[in-house]
Parts: C-alpha cells; sequence; structure tokens
C-alpha cells in the first residue's frame, strides 16, 4: 500500500471496511480529539459556570 492510498474490503460490490496507513489514522484519532475537545469547552461556555458531570456529558452526546 503506497503512502496515503486507502484499500476499500466490500462484499457483494458494497464497500464494508477500508485499510488506511498508521499515520491517517493517527490524524483521524487527533482530529477526533480536537472536536471532541472543542463541544466540551462549547458546553461549558453555555452552562452557568459550574457543570456537573452528567450536564456536561449530556451536551457533548448532544453534539454526536
Amino acid at each position: 500500500m503506497d503512502k496515503g492510498e486507502t484499500v476499500t474490503v466490500g462484499s457483494r460490490g458494497k464497500p464494508e471496511a477500508a485499510l488506511i496507513s498508521v499515520e491517517e489514522l493517527r490524524r483521524f484519532r487527533e482530529m477526533e480529539l480536537e472536536r471532541e475537545a472543542r463541544l466540551l469547552e462549547e458546553a461549558v461556555r453555555r452552562s452557568s459556570g459550574t457543570v456537573g458531570a452528567r450536564d456536561l456529558l449530556r451536551a457533548w452526546k448532544g453534539h454526536l
């Protein structure tokens, strides 16, 4: 597999999975963590200043 290449695996002509490089997987995970951090920051900003764990989790899951 060449750098940056994605290999799609399928069944009956329908894509089921993809193989990506470890570098690209790391990049996707980093992007996901950054997105989650932004959502949590937004939930805190929307709160009255004190946020309980349940409220924070509910606000975060509301963006998924």
